[in-house]
């Protein structure tokens, strides 16, 4: 009874601090975008790409994704900017808002200069052939298809088991062309122990008996819950003593334009002060529900019940590899 009533008080703490997670990551996702607004009207477009992606991450918006459409296009990544249009695009048409015809024509201005590389396999492909464009890997459904790509060199390779490696490098511009890329049929591979190939060298190992290895004991599934527990609750600690110290700082940047009645005398100054009371509320948060937390967690390990050993492994080595076994109660 008592092993599920605190199964039941953990779940709550969870439940509660999911809550607060998404309540807290709105606002944060709010701060990064203006942020990330005034950094572009500096003309910071990198540093406002960082703000904007994780504002965006957070709590994707039609605003968030087409400015940062807008930085990425400023910055030369024609095909991420393209991306990011097509969710702009497809969010403001799933919500109806009102610039879903600001991201149509957008999407479709970019997709005329926008660089696109088709990757094509001649003949029968290879068992197990994997062919990526740079580091990406394109999967079958893929080829054929005209992908957007950024400006610049890009590698297209291919490999298959028991085949050469094969790759070539393509340029594109900003200029909407696609480049069409043919891949195979790939050569076969030397037999093994041609041109210095490596060879391999069979062992065995006579069979023993299982190793038996025991954890210590009174370590039960209660006492690994109160851990992991417990170290949300630490996390959401750290989180309201990191925010605690954003505020303190901030207050400061405000107190340079502010006076002592929060009478601010420029826009900065009201920036500031939002900021300011917006990292000061997930401090607050962050600080109650880690605690809260934590003490849930140790409440969980100090009352997990002691007894013997729960789980034995062993290990039985065996001709040309090893056995590993697990047996306890859960």
């Amino acid at each position: 009874m008592r092993a599920r009533q605190s199964a039941l008080c953990t779940f709550l703490f969870l439940f509660l601090a999911a809550g607060t997670a998404r309540a807290d990551a709105a606002g944060i996702a709010i701060e990064l975008f203006t942020q990330g607004k005034q950094l572009m009207n500096a003309g910071d477009y990198a540093e406002a790409r960082v703000r904007l992606k994780e504002s965006a991450r957070l709590d994707p918006k039609v605003g968030t994704l087409a400015s940062l459409a807008v930085c990425e296009e400023r910055l030369g990544h024609l095909a991420d900017a393209h991306a990011r249009w097509q969710q702009a695009r497809t969010l403001a048409t799933a919500t109806n808002d009102p610039r879903r015809p600001l991201t149509e024509s957008e999407l479709a201005r970019i997709d005329r200069v926008v660089p696109k590389l088709t990757i094509n396999v001649r003949g029968p492909s290879a068992s197990g052939l994997i062919i990526k464009a740079d580091d990406l890997e394109v999967g079958p459904g893929v080829l054929g298809t005209a992908l957007p790509v950024n400006p610049g060199d890009h590698t297209v390779s291919a490999t298959a088991p028991g085949k050469r490696p094969w790759s070539t490098q393509v340029h594109t511009d900003a200029d909407g062309k696609t480049i069409v890329v043919d891949v195979g049929p790939l050569e076969d591979a030397p037999a093994s122990g041609d041109d210095g190939a490596t060879t391999s060298h069979a062992f065995s190992v006579s069979p023993t008996e299982p190793l038996p290895l025991q954890t210590p004991s009174g370590w039960r599934a209660q006492r690994t819950v109160g851990i992991v527990v417990t170290g949300v609750g630490a996390a959401g600690l750290v989180l309201g003593g990191v925010s605690g110290l954003q505020t303190l700082l901030l207050k400061n940047d405000r107190n340079k334009f502010c006076d002592a009645n929060n009478v601010c005398t420029s826009q900065q100054g009201v920036s500031d002060d939002r900021s300011a009371r917006n990292w000061a509320n997930v401090s607050t948060i962050a600080l109650a529900v880690g605690g809260a937390i934590t003490a849930g967690g140790i409440a969980l390990i100090l009352t997990a019940p002691r007894g013997a050993p729960a789980v034995t492994v062993g290990a039985d080595l065996q001709p040309g590899g090893a056995e590993f076994k697990v047996a306890g109660r859960w």
